[in-house]
C-alpha cells in the first residue's frame, strides 16, 4: 500500500469516529493474529524480539548486535511474508554511526516495506549519557532526519516521542504519524504505582495534542507502551482526548496463552470504542466461587451490571470476604478504589452511548446507573471537565 492511500485511509478511520490500532510484534504468528484481527498496521521492532526471546526489551538500547539487521533479518523472515495487505513499518535505528541511510531505506524500498519507525529511540534516554549521545552527533537529531529522508522517498514515517518537545520537532519533521512513547512496560511489581500515573500521562497528552493543534499538524497522534494494559485505560483517553488517534500495543497482547486469546483481545482494543459485557447469568447462579480471584469477578459483575445499583457489601458477600478486605484487594490490584472503577467504566459506557444521537441524555444517565440526571450531569463533569451536552456537541462536531 502506498503512503498516500495509507494515510488516506487511516484519516477516514479518524474521522468516521474509530480509533487506529498498530501491533508491534516480532514472530509470524502474532503478526498473523494481528492481521486476522484487524489491526490497521504492524510494527516490527527489536524490542520485541528480545521479548519473544524471554528478555527484557531494555536490551534493545544495548550493542550486543547490529541492531537495523538483527531488526530487518527476522522481518524479512517472519513478519513480512505474512502480513498481505495489511501495512508494514520496520524499527530502523537511526543513530548507528555505521548506518548508510540512503541504501538502507532504499533497501526497504525494494522489499516493499511501508514505512519506518525511529526504533530504538534515544529520547527514553536521559541523564549524563543521553547527553553525552547529543554531543556526540548521536542524538534524537538523527532520527528526526532519518524521518525527513524517509518522507523524501514517500515512506509511511512513524515518529516516537517522549514529551512536549520531541513531539514538536516530530512535527516540525513532518511525520505523518506521532506516536507518544509512554515508557517501558512496568513489571507486576510495580503496576499498581503505574496506573496511579494515568492522570500525568492524560496531562501530556492533552498538552501534546493542544500544541500540535495550535500548528495546525497534519500529523496522526498515537499513543504506545507504559502503563497502558487494558481497553478501559484506553478508552479513557480517547475519551478525554479528541485528537489522540489511537493505540499502538505490543507486549500486552503477546503475553497471552492461546492464538485465539491474543486475536480477541486485539479486536477489543480495535473496538476501544465499545464496552463489551459478557454473559454473566449463568455465572452469577454460581456465585463468585468459581474465581480464583475476587478482584477479576467484581471487574466482570460491573461490566454486566454497570446499569443497575452496585455495592461493595453486596460484591463481598458473594465473594464470601468482608467489605473492608475486598476493597484492599481491589485497590491494591487495580490501583485505584473501587468507586472510582465503578464510575470510570460508567461514564465510559455513558460516552459510548451519546454515539447514538437519539438517545436522550437523561436516557443514557439512566442506563449507566444514575436514576438522578443532576447526580450524572455532577459526575460527568467532574471527571470529563465539561457537561454532558457540551461533550456531545463536540463529538458529533469531531465526527461530522
Amino acid at each position: 500500500m502506498d503512503k498516500k492511500k495509507f494515510i488516506t485511509t487511516l484519516q477516514r478511520q479518524t474521522q468516521a469516529g474509530n480509533y487506529l490500532l498498530g501491533v508491534e510484534t516480532a514472530t509470524g504468528i502474532s503478526a498473523r493474529c494481528a492481521v486476522d484481527g484487524g489491526a490497521d498496521f504492524i510494527l516490527a521492532l527489536n524490542s520485541g524480539k528480545l521479548r519473544q526471546m524471554g528478555r527484557s526489551p531494555i536490551g534493545s538500547f544495548l550493542p550486543f548486535k547490529n541492531s537495523n539487521q538483527h531488526t530487518l533479518e527476522f522481518s524479512d523472515s517472519e513478519i513480512h511474508p505474512i502480513t498481505g495487505y495489511t501495512p508494514l513499518m520496520l524499527g530502523v535505528n537511526a543513530t548507528d554511526p555505521t548506518l548508510k541511510m540512503d541504501e538502507f531505506l532504499n533497501e526497504l524500498q525494494v522489499k516493499g516495506y511501508t514505512g519506518v519507525a525511529n526504533y530504538p529511540t534515544v529520547s527514553l534516554i536521559d541523564g549524563n549519557f543521553r547527553k553525552a549521545l547529543e554531543e556526540n552527533g548521536l542524538g534524537y537529531a538523527r532520527e528526526l532526519n532519518l524521518i525527513r529522508e524517509a518522507n523524501k522517498k514517500g515512506l509511511v514515517t512513524f515518529g516516537f516521542a517522549t514529551d512536549l518537545l520531541s513531539a514538536l520537532q516530530m512535527n516540525e519533521a513532518k511525520a505523518d504519524i506521532i506516536c507518544l512513547h509512554l515508557g517501558l512496560a512496568p513489571n507486576e511489581e510495580t503496576t499498581a504505582k503505574h496506573r496511579d500515573s494515568l492522570e500525568h500521562i492524560l496531562e501530556l497528552v492533552r498538552r501534546v495534542s493542544v500544541e500540535l493543534k495550535k500548528r495546525k499538524s497534519q500529523s496522526i497522534l498515537m499513543i504506545y507502551g507504559g502503563p497502558i494494559n487494558s481497553v478501559t485505560e484506553v478508552r479513557y483517553l480517547h475519551n478525554h482526548v479528541a485528537s489522540l488517534s489511537g493505540f499502538v500495543g505490543g507486549a500486552n497482547f503477546e503475553q497471552l496463552g492461546t492464538t485465539d486469546q491474543f486475536m480477541k483481545r486485539i479486536q477489543d482494543f480495535k473496538r476501544a470504542d465499545r464496552t463489551h459485557n459478557d454473559d454473566l447469568t449463568a455465572e452469577m447462579l454460581e456465585g463468585a466461587s468459581q474465581y480464583d480471584d475476587p478482584v477479576d469477578f467484581v471487574r466482570r459483575y460491573v461490566q454486566e451490571n454497570y446499569s443497575l445499583s452496585i455495592h461493595m457489601r453486596e460484591l463481598a458477600k458473594l465473594a464470601h470476604l468482608s467489605p473492608c478486605y475486598l476493597s484492599v484487594l481491589f485497590k491494591r490490584k487495580m490501583g485505584i478504589t473501587f468507586t472510582d472503577y465503578l464510575v470510570k467504566y460508567r461514564i465510559n459506557k455513558a460516552v459510548e452511548l451519546m454515539r447514538h444521537e437519539e438517545l436522550q441524555l437523561t436516557e443514557i444517565a439512566t442506563m449507566v446507573g444514575y436514576t438522578d440526571y443532576a447526580q450524572f450531569n455532577k459526575i460527568f463533569r467532574k471527571h470529563m471537565d465539561i457537561a454532558p451536552k457540551k461533550y456531545r456537541q463536540t463529538k458529533i462536531q469531531i465526527v461530522s
